[in-house]
């Protein structure tokens, strides 16, 4: 199950995908393409500002890609809408995604080679659609987005930022953006964890990238909005 700001999608045991948007009078369902009415191994859900996003991935392989479009909210094959990111969705359909992450204007896909592409329905104050050398590769493990920047760590280690950048989001330093294997993205913060058992790195907003000074041998992260959850490995004896 994968839940937006205000629509969500399931996938049942059949493999079929149902999907509804809240509104005043509660759940209402929403209309499901027939390429993700059987067969679906995984969806995902990316809600923004203009759209809702869903990424359904076969048992084939093969990915289907719709959108709802606020406010009617019916169902648009991406590969059929007749604009400027086209390439991107025929990109996203050839070869399938992992995973699909959006902030409040662009939006961020990894794609089952390991590269990534973006696009930005409603243009791009930011600058995240412009992919940084370091995120051009077929490398990337993984992605993360916030209200305006996003962050790729990939397969060496390294964690790649980039867009806005006036709380330090995406200030990554070269020398310490190395050594890292998960990555959590908050709105206007990031946080990742490496392998020597140090403190997990953050740079963003002041207070919300704070990390505590006894927190060590965290094994995984979560950033939220203005906040951050780690798990760490408890000792006894």
């Amino acid at each position: 199950m994968a839940v937006g700001a205000s629509v969500g999608v399931a996938l049942l045991s059949n493999g079929s995908v149902r999907a509804w948007r809240y509104g005043d009078r509660g759940a209402e369902p929403l209309e499901v393409p027939s390429q993700a009415q059987s067969n679906v191994a995984s969806v995902s859900c990316v809600v923004d500002e203009q759209a809702a996003m869903v990424v359904a991935v076969r048992s084939n392989g093969r990915t289907a890609v719709w959108e709802y479009a606020l406010p009617f909210w019916t169902p648009v094959a991406l590969a059929a809408l007749e604009r400027e990111d086209v390439g991107v969705y025929a990109a996203v359909l050839r070869v399938g995604a992992k995973k699909v992450v959006a902030g409040r204007h662009a939006r961020l896909a990894l794609l089952t080679d390991g590269s990534v592409v973006t696009w930005a329905p409603g243009g791009d104050p930011y600058g995240q659609t412009r992919l940084p050398a370091e995120a051009r590769g077929d490398d990337i493990l993984d992605v993360g987005a916030g209200v305006g920047h996003f962050v790729a760590l990939r397969q060496d280690g390294r964690l790649v930022a980039w867009g806005l950048n006036a709380d330090g989001q995406a200030a990554v330093p070269r020398d310490q953006g190395r050594g890292f294997y998960s990555l959590a993205v908050g709105w206007r913060h990031t946080l990742a964890i490496s392998n020597n058992g140090s403190q997990p790195f953050a740079v963003g907003r002041k207070g919300v990238a704070l990390v505590p000074e006894d927190l060590t041998r965290v094994t995984s992260v979560e950033a939220g909005s203005h906040q951050s959850i780690a798990i760490v490995i408890a000792l006894f004896g």
